[in-house]
């Protein structure tokens, strides 16, 4: 059987070894990490793997199956075309904080799409600091119209209470 690409998307409650035992169950059945992303998401953790394998997707399935008892996780496994990918570097990094409202999130979003980002990474949280619940948004992008119409945006944020910052260097979200 000729190889085949895959993507795996696995997610769980736990996150404590659920990476390192789908790679090492996947390497030992001659399957080809490609690429690997993890991440938490709210209360959830996601491992996300591109994968080439000479293998069938019901018996990739089996291959995880014992980390999947062991972590509970929740899986998907579909086929995916095998384009050659071209890594594109991030030159923007935004951080915005304010007080938490409906449908912020996906507001902030749609702003910095429409301001020019191609955003290749975000994540956000809402926390208490002194007592008062905070949102914060971190992202990251490139920034196809120039970061100029990111800090006019920024600006535009800031009028509004929000404290927003943009950078070139991504420090800023560390």
């Amino acid at each position: 059987m000729d190889s085949q690409s895959y993507r795996i998307v696995a997610i769980s409650n736990r996150s404590s070894g659920i990476l390192a035992e789908i790679s090492n169950k996947l390497a030992e059945a001659d399957c080809r990490l490609k690429s690997i992303s993890s991440l938490r998401l709210g209360h959830s953790y996601v491992v996300v793997l591109m994968v080439e394998a000479s293998h069938e997707k019901e018996a990739l399935e089996k291959i995880i199956n014992s980390v999947a008892d062991n972590h509970e996780l929740q899986l998907i496994i579909s086929h995916c075309e095998n384009k050659k990918y071209t890594f594109i570097k991030s030159d923007a990094f935004i951080r915005v904080r304010g007080e938490p409202a409906k449908g912020m999130n996906a507001r902030i979003i749609s702003l910095l799409t429409e301001a020019g980002l191609d955003i290749h990474g975000l994540e956000s949280d809402t926390f208490q600091k002194n007592g008062e619940k905070v949102f914060t948004i971190n992202v990251k992008g490139k920034a196809t119209d120039g970061i100029e119409s990111l800090t006019q945006l920024a600006a535009d944020l800031q009028e509004e209470g929000l404290d927003v910052t943009v950078s070139t260097d991504w420090s800023l979200l560390i």
